[in-house]
């Protein structure tokens, strides 16, 4: 794990600590899944943390009769499910693998134990929670008021590599336009 790039955006707030990234670093498992494989079922719970290292995932919530796509994540993105982390409740949305990924697992244990050891651990957590919040207003607010055009701009750039890995559907989905519009818009 690169430890200059590991909490780049964070550390430009706050600076981290080069003691908390060695033990954070040493407690992390490089784990590596394969395209199509699911990290989290909906139903499941989760209280681990994955950073990508390399690779693409999505999330995904069922309605009617459909899957939709609700989240994208690519290359040092961190991921954990809000409910499953923080509420020990379980996830309303399967979470896989858009294309082969090496990332790096770090299980709630090791995060109790950091964070009772280390503000950096809370720092952390608390800044991505906020990305994800952020995130998803951005996402939500393109939804309800954006042009289709205008969606797809925003997905290819906002999402570009992990965007380009969804199928017609997929990506219409999580555009909330019709795979008819998108094809017009291609």
């Amino acid at each position: 794990m690169d430890q200059s790039t590991l909490f780049a955006r964070p550390n430009e707030l706050r600076m981290i600590s080069r003691r908390f990234l060695q033990e954070f670093t040493v407690s992390a498992e490089q784990v590596h899944y394969k395209k199509g494989q699911q990290w989290l079922a909906s139903g499941q719970q989760s209280r681990d943390i994955l950073l990508i290292e390399q690779g693409a995932m999505a999330s995904s919530q069922h309605y009617r009769q459909t899957n939709c796509i609700t989240m994208l994540w690519t290359a040092h993105d961190i991921i954990f499910s809000g409910e499953s982390f923080f509420h020990q409740q379980p996830s309303q949305q399967d979470i896989w693998f858009l294309s082969d990924t090496t990332a790096y697992s770090i299980n709630h244990r090791t995060v109790n134990a950091l964070s009772a050891k280390y503000d950096d651990m809370h720092f952390i957590l608390a800044y991505y929670l906020a990305e994800a919040f952020i995130r998803a207003t951005r996402h939500s607010f393109m939804l309800t008021y954006h042009s289709p055009a205008e969606k797809l701009v925003y997905a290819q750039k906002e999402f570009h590599n992990s965007f380009n890995q969804l199928t017609r559907e997929q990506q219409a989905s999580f555009l909330n336009i019709t795979r008819r519009t998108l094809s017009d818009l291609l």
